[in-house]
């Protein structure tokens, strides 16, 4: 990343600052990924405090030479892949998935503001979707995972709101979905893909995919007009 734009004023060997998602919104430049120093904040951050390795979300003007708003999204564990996509569908709206490592907070901030599909950390490292209203208030949040390693990897937004996710992972989930879809072999790595419902309160879909071996789901699209499209990987 060019430090001339976003980072601290000076870094050392193995301090990283790294970006992995960006997103357009009319006015605005929406920016995601980790960081294991501390970068500047800006407006009133959800989340203004870093724990070893965080995700980290940075607004911008269009022009790039304000930074509008910017906070860390984190657990007590180290996010070493950071938050890894973001979708804004206004200046002020986005939605954000990253990897937890560890529980995130429920107070100072609490990052499960309201029910939602799953708010229970179950262990390992599990995905985290979050959608922000007015830029820094939580609307929802949820994990996605079981009690072994899952990662976040990608997600896409259908026009009526529902959120499009990918990733891995090795725990055997509750899918959603017709019987005949279901993974056969769930212990080991799948490529695990999912629609969660506009407010994040219900999986519309969950599907682990893959064989005996090592699988994985690094993106998702969303084909054909996105009120009634299809989620594809």
């Amino acid at each position: 990343m060019d430090l001339t734009l976003y980072g601290p004023s000076t870094i050392t060997n193995d301090q990283d600052v790294n970006a992995h998602g960006l997103a357009l919104s009319p006015n605005r430049v929406f920016i995601c990924g980790f960081t294991e120093v501390d970068v500047p904040m800006a407006g009133t951050p959800f989340d203004n405090t870093r724990n070893g390795t965080d995700a980290f979300v940075a607004v911008f003007n269009r022009a790039l030479d304000t930074l509008i708003y910017a906070t860390y999204l984190g657990s007590t564990g180290n996010e070493t892949a950071g938050a890894t996509s973001i979708r804004a569908t206004t200046d002020t709206t986005f939605t954000v998935g990253m990897t937890a490592t560890a529980r995130l907070p429920r107070s100072g901030p609490n990052y499960f503001p309201i029910m939602a599909a799953d708010t229970s950390y179950n262990g390992g490292s599990e995905f985290y979707i979050a959608k922000f209203n007015n830029i820094n208030s939580l609307y929802w949040g949820t994990y996605v995972g079981g009690a072994q390693n899952e990662t976040f990897n990608d997600l896409e937004l259908f026009a009526d709101g529902r959120v499009a996710f990918c990733g891995n992972g090795f725990s055997t989930l509750t899918e959603v979905n017709s019987s005949a879809a279901r993974s056969a072999v769930t212990t080991n790595l799948d490529g695990i893909i999912g629609v969660l419902t506009s407010d994040g309160n219900t999986f519309n879909y969950l599907d682990e995919i893959g064989a005996a071996g090592a699988d994985r789901i690094n993106d998702v699209e969303i084909i054909g007009d996105k009120q009634i499209g299809r989620a594809h990987v």
